[in-house]
């Protein structure tokens, strides 16, 4: 069980460098991530696209309340 969960947290990981690297900086631009989690890659992505504003959509409550804080 130990492996799978170290693959699927790889896996993860090497998804989330493929997203930044596929992304073209707009700064001033907008972004908006349906999903969003926590936020906390939303932020990331954000930063790397320099865009001046972000937003996320999240339907799981407790992901909502630490997004928000975000």
């Amino acid at each position: 069980m130990a492996y799978l969960r170290r693959l699927f947290e790889a896996t993860g990981l090497a998804n989330k460098a493929e997203i930044l690297g596929a992304i073209d900086p707009r700064p001033g631009g907008r972004l908006l991530d349906c999903g969003c989690g926590d936020g906390r890659f939303t932020v990331e992505v954000a930063r790397h696209a320099r865009v001046s504003e972000a937003y996320g959509i999240e339907c799981v409550d407790e992901r909502i309340e630490e997004a928000a804080d975000r």
